[in-house]
């Protein structure tokens, strides 16, 4: 496009000197380019109506323009040069606070339940969680929870929280509603949590893995062949965020390729999901980092263990038809 002449002045002077073209935050190969794109003759658009006609291109107002518009491609240039790594972490918190947080609980019971039970005991955990965050829609996924005995699968329940700026274990509201709902459903653990993917797809400053589009039963699959040390976790939007645990977190690089053995025609992409900062582990044990306890949240009162036992005892035609199961259960299922 044409410049002005203050701002092919300076292209001409940036492309001549490398001290200009470094105080201007730009390229000596840019500022040639836009030297040779020439002068405009006017400017258009609000500057025409403002003054009924042309613009002095060497007026003050004209001179402002020019340098505003030299600087805009000096910052453009200077990301342009900036490492896939420094570049990830430049827009990281701008995505981190656009990002929501997925609140995952199981609706498993000592005794052996369907799917349509698991849902109606989800939906009535759901119902008496007293905050607002219950009202969110949920997603039915896949679950993968190593146990005592194995890996454990079963139907994941997600719901995307607010968003916002601060860390998830600095969100106590979010944090107490997952805690009640693994209270009610008598669960071990409810992580909540999200990953920002890399606007540059490249495993420098990456800890976690997305995995796009994957199915429940092979969600299933990859959770057993990537083994108790990494967390397989499905997303509302059918993704699979995967990221390693313990004491040696293994490599991301590693990561992505058992992942891409497992998965090869799955698309992949490096992200960040700091412990306290992304995710947060809620439960029973100490180790974890925060108890139910230390949110101070009641577990469920023997009335309601009577309530949801007389619940689960009804036949499938009458839970569908039970209002709690219509308000509260998953609005959506994700594909097996």
């Amino acid at each position: 496009m044409p410049w002005s002449p203050s701002q092919h002045r300076l292209f001409a002077a940036a492309a001549h000197n490398p001290e200009i073209a470094r105080r201007k935050g730009i390229s000596q190969s840019d500022a040639r380019r836009m030297m040779k794109e020439g002068v405009k003759k006017s400017y258009g658009g609000l500057a025409q109506y403002a003054d009924g006609g042309e613009v002095d291109e060497d007026s003050p107002w004209a001179r402002r323009a020019g340098a505003a518009a030299l600087g805009g491609a000096g910052v453009l240039a200077a990301l342009a040069r900036l490492s896939p790594r420094r570049f990830n972490a430049l827009a990281r918190p701008i995505q981190r606070a656009l990002t929501r947080p997925v609140v995952s609980t199981e609706a498993v019971s000592s005794k052996p339940l369907s799917d349509l039970q698991s849902d109606a005991r989800y939906a009535m955990a759901r119902m008496n969680a007293d905050y607002p965050f219950r009202d969110i829609p949920a997603t039915k996924g896949q679950g993968a929870w190593m146990g005592e005995s194995g890996m454990e699968l079963n139907p994941l329940y997600m719901q995307e929280l607010p968003r916002g700026f601060a860390p998830i274990s600095k969100r106590e509201d979010a944090l107490k509603y997952a805690a009640q709902l693994g209270q009610n459903l008598d669960q071990f653990a409810v992580p909540v949590n999200r990953a920002i993917p890399g606007l540059r797809n490249t495993p420098e400053g990456s800890n976690a893995l997305i995995l796009k589009d994957v199915p429940r039963g092979t969600l299933a699959k990859l959770a057993q062949e990537m083994g108790p040390d990494v967390v397989v976790s499905h997303r509302p939007n059918g993704d699979a965020l995967l990221f390693s645990i313990g004491d040696k977190p293994m490599d991301i690089r590693d990561l992505a390729a058992k992942a891409a053995a497992s998965l090869p025609s799955a698309k992949s992409r490096f992200a960040v999901s700091d412990p306290g900062i992304d995710r947060v582990l809620l439960g029973r044990e100490p180790w974890m980092d925060r108890t139910y306890q230390s949110l101070d949240v009641p577990g469920a009162t023997n009335e309601y263990r009577m309530i949801e036992d007389l619940l689960l005892r009804g036949r499938p035609s009458r839970l569908r038809k039970n209002p709690v199961f219509d308000l509260y259960g998953p609005e959506r299922q994700l594909p097996d």
